[in-house]
This record gives C-alpha cells, sequence and structure tokens, in this order.
C-alpha cells in the first residue's frame, strides 16, 4: 500500500523547473538585509540553513523592484544590476543542496506595512482606495508613474545568447497572432511604439495607433454571447512596426468564476445564437489552448454557436 507521507519526498515537475521534493518553504518577512536594498551574508545563512535541511525548494521574501515599492526596508531588492551578483550568491549556495530558490519580485502598492524615509507618503497602487483589511493608504499610479514602474519587471538585455541565435526566427508578420480575448472587456494601455492593429469587416486590417492619456476598450466573447452578437468581440493582433521593446497594461474584466454565459432573454426574441457555457469550463479550456499551443485554433465562442437550418 502507498503511504501518502510518501508523495512528500516525490519530484514536482512544472513547464521549465523540476523540484526534487515537495517541500515548499516561504521565506516570509525576512528582514535580514541592509536599508538600502543590498543584501548581506545573514540572508544567505539563513536560506543556506534551510536546503541544507532538504527542503526542495525556497520561495523569497517580497524582492522589490523598485526602492519606493518594498513593503518595507530592510529587504534586499532587484532594483538596479548591481543587486544582481547578490542573489546569484544566494542561488549558488542553496543550489550546493540541490535546492531550488524562487525569487517573489514585487511592487508593494498599497501593502507597504513600513514606509522608508525616503517616500514616507501613500504606496503607489492601482487605486486610491484604502486597503479593505488593514487600512493602508496608497494612491492610484499616474500614467508617468507607471511607464517608470514597469521596466522594473523587464529583463533589459537579450535573455539569448548570440551563439545560441542562429536558429532563431527573425521578425515575422505579427509579434502576436489574430485572436479574441475570452472575458467581457478589456482595457488595454500602450506605450508609444505602436503595432496594435484590429479587423474591420469593411476595412481588414486597420492600425490602434497610441494616443497620449487613452484607453484602448476591447470588447471580449462573453460579451458577444451576452448580446446574442449585436456586439461583437474584438479581432485583434499586434505587428512588429519596429525592433524596439513593446509594453502594454491591460486590464481583463471577466464574468464571476461560476458565471454561465448565455444570450440574455430580451436580446434574443429570435433564438439564441450561443449554447450556454460555463464560465470556468471555457477559461480553462482557453488557458489549456494557449499553453498547449498545438497548432489549432483556441477554444473560441463561436465554438458554442447554434448552427441554424434553414429550411428547403
Amino acid at each position: 500500500m502507498r503511504v501518502m507521507a510518501d508523495i512528500l519526498f516525490e519530484p514536482l515537475k512544472f513547464r521549465n523547473l523540476t523540484v526534487k521534493n515537495r517541500i515548499f518553504r516561504s521565506n516570509i518577512s525576512g528582514r535580514f538585509d541592509n536599508y538600502d536594498g543590498s543584501g548581506n551574508q545573514a540572508r544567505i545563512n539563513w536560506e543556506t540553513k534551510f536546503a541544507r535541511g532538504g527542503v526542495g525548494a525556497i520561495v523569497s521574501s517580497f524582492v522589490p523592484v523598485q526602492i519606493r515599492g518594498r513593503i518595507m526596508p530592510n529587504y534586499a531588492t532587484v532594483d538596479r544590476d548591481e543587486r544582481i551578483p547578490f542573489w546569484k550568491k544566494v542561488g549558488e549556495a542553496v543550489h550546493q543542496y540541490d535546492c531550488k530558490y524562487i525569487m517573489q519580485l514585487s511592487h508593494g502598492g498599497r501593502q507597504r506595512d513600513v514606509p522608508g524615509i525616503e517616500y514616507p507618503g501613500p504606496g503607489l497602487s492601482s487605486t486610491s482606495n484604502a486597503d479593505p483589511l488593514h487600512g493602508f493608504e496608497c494612491t492610484a499610479m499616474t500614467l508617468a508613474e507607471i511607464r517608470e514602474t514597469v521596466p522594473g519587471w523587464t529583463v533589459w538585455d537579450d535573455p539569448v545568447p548570440n551563439g545560441e541565435r542562429v536558429e532563431l526566427p527573425e521578425l515575422g508578420e505579427t509579434a502576436l497572432g489574430y485572436h479574441t480575448d475570452p472575458g467581457v472587456l478589456t482595457l488595454l494601455l500602450q506605450d508609444d511604439t505602436g503595432g496594435l492593429q484590429t479587423q474591420s469587416a469593411r476595412d481588414g486590417w486597420i492600425d490602434v495607433p497610441p494616443v497620449p492619456g487613452t484607453v484602448v476598450v476591447n470588447l471580449a466573447d462573453c460579451m458577444q454571447s451576452w448580446t446574442n452578437d449585436r456586439w461583437r468581440a474584438a479581432v485583434h493582433r499586434v505587428v512588429p512596426m519596429t525592433r524596439r521593446r513593446r509594453f502594454s497594461i491591460p486590464y481583463f474584466s471577466n464574468p464571476n468564476r461560476d458565471a454561465v454565459v448565455e444570450p440574455v432573454p430580451e436580446l434574443s426574441a429570435h433564438g439564441p445564437r450561443y449554447r450556454a457555457v460555463a464560465w470556468r469550463a471555457f477559461i480553462q479550456a482557453r488557458t489549456y489552448d494557449n499553453f498547449t499551443d498545438l497548432g489549432a485554433d483556441d477554444t473560441q465562442m463561436a465554438h458554442y454557436r447554434i448552427e441554424t437550418v434553414k429550411p428547403a
């Protein structure tokens, strides 16, 4: 008979990561580091202790991508390239014991337990509403502050070494293939790079150029079903206008997890054009298709269309 406890010691495989067992340690509130965001030997010793004890992986405490976005002082940051060698030392120390180290990159937003002296005011967030649990104050980020923060999450140098780029394809027709979004609607904030296009029934592909101070609104699949085709989901894609990096920030408005999506009766006087579908099942199917990429079209609302047969 298989003992349940044995499962804890079996390898756990992810897409690009294999952990030797299923024992993970979360390093919550580990304030070992220096005030300026640099790390020190205390953290290395602490992490190594658990790696030596046999855990499969350690999840770091929050690693701020900006000083202003740290939850509290004395957390080692990755807000500049000079911080990277320290995190390499941490990784090398735990790897000696076949332990993985997972960095938890963060920007505190309204969860800012202890503000530093550099930025004593409210934290920067997507909203100006105080944290409902602790009452922490915050302020909604301006467009300039968003553009300043986003690069903190990116890799500025090409992660693929030159010697391994020989077999990589050049930029093709599209940087992101045509698709519709699965939810209700999408709000999209673009940078000034451009490349977004939407499909018009009359004019084909048309550009959606960035306009300062504006947000692009895309209707999505659930809206198309609810309105029984009165409003259609926006088919859109991104074409490579340049080799510059393109950043965009989308907000996806989706139904409740337990919602059933189907045409509303008021817009279905001549019969519904779509079968009812559970949102949970629909988004699970779409997500599976996105990640498996088997060469077929992703699950679409059109797959739930009711085919009408005209009388002979």
